[in-house]
């Protein structure tokens, strides 16, 4: 090796100072990962003997012969075969760290694996204090209060306050639903003890589905409240037209009984099947009027008969002042108390 130029001692020497580097790389990584183990102690072992060849090479170029000494007289070959050597060691170490790490939760794990969840976790003191903060809560922070989360509680009191950016909407309090950056999030605050955990859930599908719902009762209810004017309307329009249907058959029957009675008046010779006929045409009349279902007084049947036919033309008959007329209803007073 004393051969060796400058020049011919700048590879070994950049190769000596990656291992070297590989090495300590390993080392942290070890400490980190398993802090107490013989992989440790191993890897540190590593490190020393990553850092020989390097000084060698370093003394050589300098000329300042300690270390290097004791190896004047090893081949330039053997030199790169312990170089390679380490190389395979490191090789065989960082696979086992490799596997290691994923067989057991290192220091930072916990909060990788909570920063790659799709929801915002914050736990804390009871006084706000962040104990632990997920990336995805961070980014709601930035996007509801423009800051980073420093106390929960403060957050709160922005909430209460209104004390948000613009573009952000609150669109319910109990439980707090906070709208932002097209996603809506529902905040969750869950109590262990003194810790205090706050979830924030991505339910921007789920609200979109309420206020479709939400949409659809809205139209369902007005609908509700037409048809029940609907059905009103036609439950006034059906009494009316029964109403104006019996009005029609008891004026009809009426009239044609008025119009019997004033022919059986005009004959000058009455018999006795005219006074049936006649009488069986008021009979049926009168059971027009019959309400069997009132549960007071009910007026009779020629007390009604007398209300309805009141407006018509009979009154002019009751009323007139001819002689006539006075036998006329003689006549009728006679025949309706023998009934």
């Amino acid at each position: 090796m004393l051969n060796l130029s400058t020049a011919g001692l700048a590879p070994l020497f950049i190769a000596s100072l990656v291992i070297l580097l590989i090495a300590l790389d390993l080392s942290v990584e070890a400490i980190l990962t398993l802090r107490v183990s013989g992989l440790v102690l191993l890897s540190a072992l590593l490190v020393a003997a990553a850092l020989l060849p390097a000084q060698v090479v370093a003394e050589l170029g300098t000329g300042h012969m300690h270390v290097a000494t004791y190896f004047l007289s090893m081949p330039l070959f053997g030199f790169i075969a312990y170089l390679l050597l380490l190389l395979l060691f490191e090789g065989a170490l960082a696979r086992k760290l490799s596997i290691l790490k994923k067989e057991q939760l290192g220091e930072n794990s916990v909060k990788e694996s909570v920063d790659n969840l799709p929801d915002g976790i914050c736990f804390s003191k009871l006084d706000g204090t962040p104990l632990l903060v997920n990336r995805q809560m961070q980014e709601i922070s930035y996007q509801v209060f423009g800051k980073k989360l420093v106390n929960d509680l403060l957050c709160a009191r922005d909430i209460e306050a209104n004390r948000i950016k613009p573009r952000t909407k609150i669109l319910q309090r109990e439980p707090l639903i906070v709208e932002s950056n097209s996603k809506v999030w529902q905040i969750k605050i869950i109590h262990h003890g003194l810790v205090k955990e706050t979830l924030a859930y991505d339910i921007t599908l789920e609200w979109a589905l309420y206020e479709e719902i939400e949409k659809i009762t809205r139209a369902n209810q007005r609908m509700n409240a037409e048809l029940k004017v609907y059905r009103e309307k036609i439950g006034e329009y059906t009494r009316l037209k029964e109403t104006l249907q019996a009005k029609i058959k008891i004026h009809d029957r009426l009239g044609q009984a008025l119009i019997y009675f004033r022919r059986y008046l005009e004959k000058a010779e009455k018999t006795p099947e005219d006074r049936r006929r006649l009488e069986t045409l008021w009979g049926e009349c009168l059971l027009l009027f019959d309400e069997k279902e009132e549960p007071v007084k009910v007026a009779s049947a020629w007390d009604k008969f007398i209300t309805t036919a009141g407006p018509s033309a009979c009154t002019s008959w009751w009323k007139a002042r001819s002689p006539k007329a006075r036998k006329i209803r003689r006549s009728w007073w006679n025949w309706s108390t023998r009934r």
